[in-house]
């Protein structure tokens, strides 16, 4: 999990410094998923049995299980929450662009159309 991590951060300092990708969106959105990513893999710790020592109160044992049990549902609910919003925002951009490009050659068209004419 460390090296997930570690691997996440340097992807997005490489890719603030470098900035290899041909546009600007692009690049921002793979921030983005990296960011996304990064905060994904952080919050796996939450899925494992890993935990504080069962709690007594007065002497007694309490049963954290239900605790960890509603923990771990929310962590996942926020975990496809996550999920479903990165990929909102990156089918987002890509419909955008599709559909500024078909806007671009419809009117290109229209442009030709009315020169021969």
């Amino acid at each position: 999990m460390i090296f997930l991590n570690t691997s996440s951060l340097l992807i997005m300092m490489y890719v603030l410094k470098v900035k290899p990708l041909t546009s600007v969106y692009l690049n921002s959105l793979e921030i983005f998923n990296e960011l996304m990513f990064f905060v994904c893999s952080c919050a796996i710790i939450a899925f494992t049995d890993y935990g504080p020592p069962p709690v007594e109160v007065m002497g007694e044992e309490v049963d954290t299980t239900v605790d960890e049990n509603e923990m771990r549902t929310y962590v996942g609910w926020s975990y496809i929450g996550v999920s479903c919003l990165i990929i909102l925002i990156s089918m987002g951009g890509l419909i955008i662009i599709s559909l500024h490009a078909i806007y671009s050659k419809i009117k290109e068209k229209c442009e030709e159309r009315r020169r021969i004419a």
